[in-house]
């Protein structure tokens, strides 16, 4: 009797062990796919905010080169309180 309730509790045992080893890989992977899903979803905010920024920086370069063109000096031109637009005018028209 004492060794047919070793063998039953051995295979209790095992049973008991191959159901958590499932329960293990079962969970760890339901927790991968999550943190998968997650993690794509944060790539591609990640790639969208990239390009996001690429756009500003090319929009920011421009608006600067725009605002140097404006940045102009003219030597020789008397300065009597116009706008710089009404000097350019002034100077096209000396011509």
């Amino acid at each position: 009797m004492d060794k047919n309730m070793e063998l039953l509790l051995r295979k209790l045992d095992e049973k008991l062990e191959k159901q958590a080893n499932l329960i293990t890989q079962s969970v760890t992977k339901n927790v991968t796919e999550a943190i998968d899903e997650k993690m794509n979803a944060i790539m591609e905010e990640n790639k969208l905010l990239k390009n996001k920024v690429l756009e500003l920086e090319l929009k920011i370069k421009s608006l600067e080169r725009e605002k140097r063109k404006n940045n102009l000096v003219f030597f020789g031109v008397e300065e009597i309180g116009k706008t710089e637009r009404e000097l350019v005018e002034s100077k096209d028209t000396d011509r």
